[in-house]
């Protein structure tokens, strides 16, 4: 009987003696795994890459003892850091580095000392995006350091979308304003270029916009004039508005009828005869939808030629004047 409680008595000794040790494992484990890599950026616009921590605890860490390794064991220490290498709860820290992230294949490892305390890799990289923890997945998102990552994944195709016209019945030489929803993403294309089309053939000049800024959706009112038609030189019906540009391409049908009075104004010069005398300096761009050209047709009234025959004269009495001048004083 003495001896069975002995041995319960040393049983007892050495579970109390691991349950002690188990407890104390159990508050440093936390500790140790608080930290976490929660975003890279190994591509960026300019030459600074950074690596941000974040520290989920209610205490504050210090990194004195932190270092982080890339695939080819290449070290970086948080006591490079301006300011300091404590991470406060709830907070981030960031480790800007160049030339450390590889911007294909490579693995980052979080170490206090020796002891790995989180690893994070990946495949590949987009040029200025950021791989970013939200919700336990990685996507890629715009950089975002030192601040909590809200992003939803980043789109990778540019998009093009006319939201509206601003006239829905639409005549030759009106002036309309197209509603654009634009997107781009990841491409080093920044113009944008409209025209009209018919079978085809471009029938218009073509006008261009300039997006600058990537992984932002933006909205911009492009006016653009459908080309008049005085002389009747062009068909009414359907006609393509071609609108390409960021690696992508929209068309959009249009339906053009007539020819808006505005653009063609008569004026009655004398009783035998009329000439047709257009807004923009006399001059009309005919459309040609059967060809791939326009021509220009200036027409001068008889004003103008007087103008032009009376200054003409002007500089040639000036200059007899000069030739007489100059033979008096010889």
């Amino acid at each position: 009987m003495f001896r069975l409680v002995l041995n319960n008595s040393y049983l007892t000794f050495y579970v109390l003696k691991f349950m002690k040790k188990l407890i104390i494992l159990m508050l440093i484990i936390p500790l140790v795994s608080a930290l976490e890599i929660s975003e890279i950026l190994p591509d960026p616009d300019d030459e600074t890459e950074f690596v941000e921590i974040y520290n989920p605890s209610n205490k504050i860490i210090n990194l004195e003892s932190y270092l982080l390794k890339d695939k080819s064991n290449s070290t970086k220490y948080f006591t490079e850091i301006s300011g300091g290498s404590a991470i406060k709860p709830n907070d981030y820290l960031i480790l800007k580095t160049k030339s450390f992230l590889n911007n294909d294949f490579e693995i980052i490892r979080l170490y206090d000392n020796t002891t790995l305390i989180n690893q994070v890799s990946y495949d590949y990289s987009k040029k200025g995006l950021s791989f970013s923890k939200i919700n336990n997945e990685w996507i890629l998102t715009k950089p975002t350091p030192g601040k909590e990552n809200k992003q939803k994944q980043i789109k990778l195709e540019s998009e093009l979308t006319i939201e509206s016209i601003s006239k829905e019945n639409i005549s030759f030489g009106d002036l309309i304003q197209i509603k654009l929803k634009i997107y781009r993403a990841d491409t080093s294309k920044k113009e944008i270029k409209i025209s009209l089309e018919k079978n085809n053939e471009k029938v218009s000049p073509v006008i261009s916009a300039l997006v600058n800024n990537k992984y932002e959706p933006i909205t911009l009112e492009i006016p653009f004039q459908i080309p008049i038609n005085c002389k009747n030189n062009s068909e009414e019906g359907n006609y393509t508005l071609a609108i390409n540009g960021l690696d992508t391409e929209i068309a959009y049908d249009l339906e053009i009828k007539g020819q808006n009075p505005e653009n063609c104004v008569k004026e009655t010069i004398t009783k035998e005869k009329e000439v047709i005398k257009y807004k923009e300096c006399t001059t009309e761009t005919i459309l040609n939808s059967k060809s791939n050209s326009t021509s220009e047709v200036v027409y001068e009234s008889k004003q103008e030629k007087s103008k032009r025959y009376a200054l003409f004269m002007f500089s040639g009495l000036l200059i007899l004047l000069l030739i007489k001048k100059w033979n008096k004083k010889s």
